[in-house]
């Protein structure tokens, strides 16, 4: 059984090099951060509902800038939103998730039939490598926590969506 895993992942190895266009998770060094324009949070809620597919995620960057889409209709078409909230707010968004555990919650493994899984990856920045990322079903402690968060956010930013 290793054998075989071993071997798949010594499959992938090539697709994931650098020279492939993947990002480094290390930045390297020297490397002067001309573009902030780089994620921070990316937050996807996916699956199956009573009322029908979800589709949604949000992804805010460093420099301020962020971005709601949604897809419903048998994954089909959908909208997306733009929204310049500016670097504070989106730094305030990170200290906030972080300071409520975002970089150390696990996976929730209770699985709940008719619930989307929402997925959260969290950033520190192209400065550091530091990238965490974790799903759940239904949100308890810590993880309702995050998802409240996110929620106002979505709600503060991107009204009416």
């Amino acid at each position: 059984m290793f054998r075989c895993t071993a071997l798949v992942a010594l499959s992938i190895l090539p697709w994931l090099s650098p020279s492939q266009g993947a990002v480094a998770a290390i930045p390297a060094p020297g490397c002067v951060d001309v573009f902030p324009h780089h994620p921070i949070v990316v937050y996807e809620v996916s699956g199956g509902t009573l009322a029908g597919p979800l589709d949604q995620e949000l992804i805010v960057y460093g420099d301020g800038s962020a971005r709601l889409s949604s897809a419903t209709a048998n994954f089909g078409a959908g909208s997306s939103r733009q929204a310049f909230i500016g670097d504070a707010a989106a730094a305030a968004l990170i200290t906030s998730l972080s300071q409520n555990g975002a970089f150390q919650l696990c996976d929730l493994s209770d699985q709940v039939s008719d619930m989307p899984l929402s997925t959260l990856t969290v950033m520190r920045g192209n400065t550091d490598s530091r990238v965490h990322t974790f799903s759940w079903f239904f949100a308890q402690g810590q993880h309702a926590t995050a998802e409240q968060i996110l929620q106002t956010f979505i709600a503060t930013n991107f009204p009416g969506f």
